[in-house]
């Protein structure tokens, strides 16, 4: 289980990454609540631009759900 977040660039464009998030089996039926934190600090390998982000949840490779949020600096 992954989670894609969707980064604006300078030119206010999107750029994807992915993160891992964990990895179990369930069975049939079965449900599990996960929680994760972000952190959007400054970063010498990537710069946050202010602008409208968004995040899936990916589940075998497949991506489910779709939420946006705003970075202001």
């Amino acid at each position: 289980m992954d989670y894609a977040v969707h980064y604006v660039k300078a030119n206010g464009s999107q750029s994807v990454k992915v993160f891992k998030l964990t990895a179990l089996t369930l069975a049939a039926g079965e449900t599990r609540t996960l929680a994760k934190r972000h952190a959007f600090k400054p970063m010498t390998t990537r710069v946050h631009h202010p602008g409208l982000h968004a995040l899936e949840v990916q589940v075998n490779g497949v991506r489910h759900g779709h939420t946006e949020f705003e970075v202001r600096t």
